[in-house]
């Protein structure tokens, strides 16, 4: 009872930050495409400069807490049953490659935010 609920504390997280990760984005370039047309988000206009050269950071540290709660599944797998997962060649192959991505998201993300004002 309690692996499951760890499991889907984990998961709750997880998708938590993922969303975090993916709105975050979405919204700075909404937020970016509306004001190079001098449209909407007026209550944006004076924190805009603030707001877009936060983001690489907050995208960072982001990323971070979603790879380390992508990690905890494994951890928990290892911890409570004293093995990882079975998982197929396929799933090994789009997890090693999901790794991979991310490794180099948090590169990138972690060079763009060391722009002025960080």
């Amino acid at each position: 009872m309690a692996a499951n609920f760890l499991y889907a504390l984990s998961q709750f997280l997880y998708n938590l930050l993922v969303a975090t990760f993916v709105g975050g984005s979405l919204f700075i370039v909404l937020v970016l495409r509306q004001h190079r047309d001098g449209q909407g988000f007026e209550l944006l206009h004076e924190h805009l400069e603030d707001v877009i050269h936060r983001q690489p950071q907050r995208g960072f540290w982001t990323l971070t807490a979603l790879m380390a709660t992508g990690a905890n599944v494994g951890v928990l797998s290892y911890s409570l049953y004293g093995k990882l997962s079975d998982i197929g060649p396929i799933a090994s192959g789009a997890l090693a490659m999901k790794i991979a991505w991310a490794i180099f998201a948090l590169g990138f993300s972690g060079i763009v935010g060391r722009g002025p004002g960080l």
